[in-house]
C-alpha cells in the first residue's frame, strides 16, 4: 500500500523543533484511582500482558484493494487535537513508573505525504517536552500503554489492524500489539524487538482472525524499555481496523477522559419540559412514504419543499428531500414530532446533497428539541411550542483552493434562542471539524451517540469525527433533520433513512 520505507522522521517547521507540539493529553493514570475526574471504569493495577502462542502479523495488505467487502470501522492519524477522545491513555502501567504514555507529536510519517503529526511513546506532557527529537533519549523501565475499543467482530468473516511503525530501540525493548476480550488481560498478538540504531517508518499488518466471533475486543499498543537509551523508541501513524463482512465498532465506547468539561461560555439555560417524558426507538427508511415528517421551524421568509422521493439512487431506494431555495442564511427544521428515547441511544441516517456542493450549503441533524404539546409550528407560525432549544450538528461543503479539492466539515451547537427573524444562536460545543475519508459527492453514514453524561459523539461512515460533552438538553426526546444555506441560493439534501436506537 506504500511506497518503500523512508529514513528518520522529519520534523516539521524550525518553530515546532523548539516548542514541541503535541494533542491534548492531560489525562490521569489508569493506576492513579484517585486523581480520575470520570465515571467511567478506570483499567485496575492487575492489568496482565502475556505473549501469545504466535505472531499474529501478516504480509503488508494493499488496503486500497481490499475490495467491496472489506470496510474500515476504526482509524487514527493523530491530525485531531482532540484524537485521545477514542482512546483509553495511561501514564504507565510498568512498575518502574516513568509516568511516560503516548502523545501526539508533529513528526511527519514518511509513508503518508499529508501526515503532519504521529504518535510516540515516550511523552511526559502535553507538549512532548521531555524529549527533544535531535537527541531523544528514553529511561528504563517505560511501558506506555494505549487502547481503542471495544470493537465487535460477532458478524465479521475476517479483520486486520493495518499501521505504519517508527521504531528504533535497544535489544531487549519492544513494541507490542495486544488484544483483550474483557478490557483487562491482554494477548500479544504481534512484536518488534531488536537493536535497531537508524529507524525507518514501515507498514505493520497483524491478523485478527483468531478474534473472529468475538462480540467485544479492546486493542493494545504498548512500547516497553528495559535500559535506557538515546533513541527515538517507537512512533505510530495512519492506524487502522479493517473487517470483511459485517462488523464494528461497538456504542457507547468505553474511553477515559479525565478531564473536566469546562463550563459553556453562556449561562446554561432552564431546559422546559417535554411532553412526554420518554418515547422509544425510531426507524424509517422512506421507501414508500415521509410521513409524518414536516415543517416545523424556519427562518423568516424561507422558501423550501419537503417531498417524497421514490426513485433509486447508488442502489437505494425512497427519500426524504428537504430543499431552501433562500440565500443569506435560511434554513427549515423538518420533523415526525415523535418522541424517541432518552440517553444513551444512538441516531444514525445516510444523507447526501442533492444540489449543487457550493460553498456554504449544509445539512444536520437535530437532536434534543423539546415539544410543548398542541401544534408545531403553533398559529401563525410563532414557533412557540416546539423546537425551542436544541442540538444542531452542521455539515457543509467547501471548496479547498490549496488541494483543489471538495472539502466536508461539521460542528457541533446548542441551540438556546431564536432572534426576531428566528435565526437560531448558541454556543458551538465543536467547532468546524473537517471530515475525511468521505466521498463528498456521495451518501454518507452519520452517527450521533448520545450518553447518560451528556457525551455526544460523532461518527461518519464509522469512522469518529469529534467530540464534546452538554447535558443542557440531552433529556429532550424530540428530533429530526435541518437544510440551511449560508452563500448559495439553494440547498438540497436527501435522506435515505433515519432511526434511533436506545441502548437502555
Amino acid at each position: 500500500m506504500k511506497a518503500t520505507p523512508g529514513n528518520k522522521p522529519r520534523l516539521i517547521g524550525l518553530a515546532t523543533l523548539a516548542v514541541l507540539i503535541a494533542a491534548v493529553l492531560s489525562l490521569a493514570g489508569f493506576l492513579a484511582i484517585a486523581d480520575a475526574q470520570s465515571e467511567d471504569p478506570i483499567l485496575p493495577s492487575d492489568v496482565t500482558i502475556t505473549e501469545g502462542a504466535k505472531s499474529a502479523d501478516i504480509p503488508d495488505v494493499n488496503t486500497v484493494n481490499l475490495g467491496p467487502e472489506w470496510r474500515r470501522i476504526f482509524m487514527e492519524d493523530f491530525e485531531a487535537t482532540n484524537w485521545v477522545d477514542q482512546w483509553e491513555v495511561n501514564l504507565d502501567i510498568g512498575s518502574a513508573g516513568t509516568g511516560l504514555k503516548w502523545g501526539s507529536q508533529t513528526i511527519v510519517n514518511s509513508l503518508d505525504p499529508s501526515s503532519t503529526k504521529s504518535g510516540w511513546g515516550i511523552c511526559a506532557d502535553e507538549s512532548c517536552s521531555n524529549v527533544d527529537p535531535f537527541a531523544p533519549s528514553y529511561p528504563a523501565g517505560v511501558q506506555s500503554f494505549l487502547v481503542a475499543g471495544p470493537f465487535d467482530l460477532s458478524r465479521a468473516d475476517d479483520a486486520l489492524i493495518d499501521l505504519d511503525l517508527f521504531y528504533e530501540a535497544n535489544t531487549n525493548d519492544k513494541f507490542t500489539v495486544s488484544v483483550s476480550e474483557n478490557r483487562y488481560s491482554y494477548v500479544v498478538v504481534s512484536t518488534v524487538t531488536g537493536n535497531v540504531d537508524d529507524g525507518s517508518w514501515q507498514e505493520k499488518t497483524v491478523s485478527l482472525t483468531d478474534y473472529i466471533g468475538k462480540d467485544q475486543i479492546w486493542i493494545a499498543f504498548t512500547f516497553e524499555s528495559a535500559a535506557a537509551a538515546s533513541k527515538m523508541g517507537a512512533m505510530m501513524d495512519d492506524i487502522s481496523v479493517w473487517t470483511e463482512g459485517e462488523a464494528g465498532m461497538l456504542m457507547p465506547i468505553i474511553i477515559n477522559d479525565f478531564t473536566a468539561t469546562p463550563p459553556p461560555a453562556t449561562a446554561t439555560p432552564t431546559a422546559t419540559a417535554t411532553p412526554p417524558a420518554t418515547g422509544g426507538d425510531f426507524e424509517q427508511n422512506f421507501t414508500n412514504s415521509i410521513s409524518p415528517w414536516a415543517a416545523r421551524r424556519w427562518s423568516l421568509n424561507t422558501e423550501y419543499s419537503i417531498t417524497h422521493d421514490g426513485g433509486s439512487d447508488d442502489g437505494r431506494q425512497g427519500f426524504l428531500n428537504v430543499n431552501v431555495n433562500t440565500a443569506n442564511s435560511k434554513y427549515v427544521i423538518v420533523s415526525p414530532l415523535v418522541p424517541g428515547p432518552k440517553p444513551p441511544y444512538n441516531i444514525e441516517t445516510t444523507v447526501k446533497l442533492r444540489s449543487e456542493r457550493n460553498t456554504g450549503d449544509q445539512y444536520g441533524i437535530i437532536f434534543g428539541a423539546n415539544y410543548l404539546g398542541g401544534t408545531c409550528p403553533d398559529v401563525a407560525a410563532n414557533f412557540n411550542t416546539c423546537f425551542t432549544h436544541y442540538y444542531e450538528m452542521r455539515v457543509r461543503y467547501y471548496y479547498d483552493d490549496s488541494a483543489d479539492k471538495e472539502r466536508m466539515e461539521m460542528k457541533l451547537k446548542r441551540i438556546d434562542s431564536h432572534d426576531s427573524n428566528n435565526n437560531n444562536s448558541g454556543p458551538d460545543l465543536i467547532e468546524w471539524t473537517r471530515v475525511r475519508d468521505v466521498d463528498e459527492s456521495g451518501f454518507i453514514e452519520w452517527d450521533v451517540t448520545v450518553e447518560e453524561n451528556g457525551k455526544i459523539k460523532i461518527s461518519a461512515n464509522d469512522l469518529p469525527v469529534a467530540s464534546a460533552t452538554d447535558s443542557t438538553y440531552i433529556n429532550n426526546v424530540y428530533f429530526g433533520v435541518i437544510v440551511r444555506t449560508e452563500d448559495a441560493k439553494n440547498a438540497e439534501a436527501k435522506f435515505d433513512y433515519y432511526k434511533i436506537d436506545g441502548f437502555n
